[in-house]
């Protein structure tokens, strides 16, 4: 299009004008429409990013989130006193455990992106990594007390467990609803 311009600004004033000013018009123009469409593209490559930041941030949550259906108290509290199956469901905790510090991991990367938005979004995410903590710690305790213990009351434990994970969900509740509100601005 800047070339059909500028063909089109040299051929009507190729007559009227000396030879030398309707190139440098024309090179003008030309190197405007550059200036704009380098502008433009950095600015579709910020939103672009920021977009993908923000999916990263969602993702994030909404996969912690789905771990809910991974922790299983039920076998915790059918739990006989026998030292194999406390051996069992020490094992599944541990690799439930395991499994949500991977996901701390990736909360650290997550809120070193969130810093850069405004609003309410990094608090969520220093909540939600706050109570992920705590519940981590829990397990990480509860897994060896089941072993160590076998008068321990598992429900009661599992009612602390579930307690934990209560405050994760609401944190990461916060995390999904700012996003999407950040989402909704741009």
């Amino acid at each position: 299009m800047a070339l059909s311009i500028v063909s089109l600004t040299v051929h009507h004033y190729n007559g009227a004008m000396e030879n030398s000013v309707v190139p440098a018009i024309a090179t003008l123009v030309l190197a405007a429409v550059a200036v704009w469409s380098i502008l433009q593209t950095r600015s579709i490559q910020k939103s672009e990013r920021r977009q993908r930041q923000l999916n990263e941030i969602c993702d994030w949550a909404v996969n912690l989130y789905r771990y809910q259906y991974s922790k299983d108290y039920k076998a915790v509290l059918e739990a006989k006193t026998s030292i194999e199956q406390r051996q069992a469901i020490s094992s599944h905790i541990g690799e439930f455990r395991e499994r949500l510090q991977t996901t701390e991991g990736q909360g650290k990367y997550i809120r070193v992106i969130s810093t850069q938005f405004k609003g309410g979004i990094s608090g969520a995410i220093q909540q939600s990594l706050k109570d992920l903590e705590a519940y981590i710690e829990f397990l990480n305790k509860w897994q060896f007390k089941i072993l160590e213990d076998p008068s321990l009351n598992l429900k009661g434990d599992a009612k602390t467990g579930d307690d934990h994970w209560n405050k994760i969900e609401q944190s990461l509740t916060k995390v999904i609803t700012e996003t999407a509100n950040l989402k909704i601005v741009d």
